[in-house]
């Protein structure tokens, strides 16, 4: 799996993520935000979206609750909006590609699989208008 240490949020100029040192000591491992928000996802190159509801996301990868989670190593296309604290429009719209890496059955009862995604290529735009999917 590739990594990708120095992302920058292209839209903002250079921003760079927060990282934490792993468990194991080996490499640093992108810090997580618990965020849930909406999610529409797709494969690379359909036309059809699908919702679902993010866990929590880093600047490598999402976790999020899916009723149809796309095969692990598909290519998907991922959109969500960031929230601002305090403030009941969005920070903006995060429209990025990656590949499904894996499917768990969710350990809530509300019969959505928990699906694991990286985040190759990203971008940030600045929105308080919700996109039509």
């Amino acid at each position: 799996m590739r990594r990708y240490p120095d992302r920058y949020i292209e839209a903002e100029g250079a921003v760079r993520a927060d990282t934490e040192q792993s468990s194991t000591g080996r490499s640093p491992r992108s810090r997580r935000f618990p965020i849930e928000t909406p999610i529409y996802y797709r494969k690379r190159g359909s036309s059809r979206w699908q919702e679902g509801r993010t866990l929590n996301i880093s600047e490598s990868g999402v976790l999020f609750g899916a009723k149809q989670a796309p095969a692990p190593r598909t290519a998907v296309e991922m959109t969500f909006s960031l929230p601002v604290e305090g403030r009941i429009e969005a920070g903006g719209q995060v429209i990025c590609h990656g590949e499904i890496v894996r499917n768990l059955p969710s350990a809530g009862s509300n019969g959505l699989q928990d699906v694991a995604a990286t985040i190759v290529r990203y971008r940030l735009e600045r929105s308080t208008t919700r996109r039509e999917h």
